[in-house]
């Protein structure tokens, strides 16, 4: 099995390449800063992108995360997750918790 390219966090972040069964003729992009409260989101996606294949027919498709049926995950569709699993975890946070609060966590944090 061919390896993704490894992802490797300086202050920000660009993978771009031509050739390859993961990124061909995409470019990957992403403006998660380095931190140290996250060291291994590096490692976490190289693993994702190198079992993505196993599991999802998606070597066309330029997005980072795919449906079951391979094709980009919609918005509605990860909003819908997310409130699922607020709602099967039982959290009592004084604010809703969404995507956009993670991603705002994620960034202030």
């Amino acid at each position: 099995m061919v390896s993704p390219p490894v992802l490797s966090f300086s202050d920000r972040f660009r993978i771009q390449s031509t050739s390859g069964p993961f990124f061909k003729n995409s470019r990957l992009t992403s403006w998660a800063q380095k931190s140290d409260n996250h060291p291994d989101t590096g490692g976490i996606l190289t693993e994702y992108l190198t079992a993505r294949p196993l599991f999802y027919k998606c070597e066309k498709i330029q997005a980072l995360f795919v449906s079951k049926k391979g094709n980009r995950l919609a918005i509605r569709t990860t909003e819908d997750n997310m409130k699922n699993l607020v709602s099967r975890a039982d959290l009592a946070a004084h604010f809703n918790v969404s995507c956009h609060t993670l991603r705002h966590t994620f960034a202030s944090h």
